[in-house]
C-alpha cells in the first residue's frame, strides 16, 4: 500500500512473515517511497527504516513531513498529526532582520 514503504517489499516465509511497515508522515502525505541509501540497516527488516514521505501537505516538507515551511512554524505544544499543525509566520518585513521572512520553526505565536 503506498504508505506502507518504509522498508522494501519482501515475500513472506514459513518463519517469518515480512509484514509491510508503515512510514511516519504524520497524516501529512499519501505515500512514501523507500531510500536504502537512508536506511541505517537496510539487510535487517526489523530495524532502521528508509521511507522518505511524497508530496507533504499541510505546509509541511522533510523525510516525514515533520517541520514546517518557508513563512510557516509549528505552535508550542501543537500534535504533529493535526492538519494545522503550520501557523504562518506574518512576519512584518520591515521589522525582519536582513529580510528574512522565515522564522523560528517551533514557538508561540505572538499577537
Amino acid at each position: 500500500m503506498p504508505l506502507y514503504n518504509n522498508k522494501p517489499f519482501r515475500r513472506g516465509t514459513q518463519s517469518e512473515a515480512f509484514d509491510c511497515q508503515p512510514c511516519e508522515c504524520y497524516n501529512h502525505a499519501d505515500t512514501c517511497v523507500y531510500n536504502r541509501t537512508i536506511d541505517p540497516f537496510p539487510d535487517a527488516h526489523l530495524m532502521g527504516g528508509g521511507g522518505v514521505c511524497v508530496g507533504c501537505r499541510d505546509n509541511t516538507e522533510g523525510r516525514h513531513c515533520e517541520r514546517c515551511t518557508l513563512g510557516w512554524y509549528r505552535p508550542n505544544g501543537k500534535s504533529m498529526y493535526d492538519a494545522d499543525v503550520c501557523s504562518p509566520c506574518d512576519c512584518f518585513p520591515l521589522g525582519v532582520d536582513n529580510l528574512q521572512m522565515d522564522c523560528a520553526k517551533v514557538g508561540f505565536m505572538f499577537a
